[in-house]
């Protein structure tokens, strides 16, 4: 994770092995926009869109606005198969 005036951009495998890594990396949620590039995530899993839902609700729950860019279509397929793809709107 990259994290760079509150854009942050994920890589490699976004999956069960690799999550509670990431939750240990989860980005501070503060007054600011905060934007999440997932262009480079090669693979994701179920529990890469639970963080992913998980950071959601840390952001609402400060009333950071929080933005998911470049959605692999993987992801995206699962998001919608968990009726969960407003996730990615906005």
């Amino acid at each position: 994770m990259q994290a760079k005036n509150n854009h942050v951009t994920l890589s490699g495998p976004l999956t069960l092995k690799t999550v509670p890594a990431w939750f240990e990396k989860t980005p501070q949620f503060c007054a600011q926009p905060i934007r999440v590039d997932l262009a480079a995530v090669q693979e994701a899993d179920s529990a890469g869109l639970a963080l992913l839902v998980h950071w959601s609700k840390l952001a609402r729950a400060s009333s950071t606005p929080l933005q998911f860019t470049e959605v692999p279509p993987q992801l995206y397929q699962l998001a919608k198969i968990a009726d969960l793809e407003a996730l990615f709107a906005g």
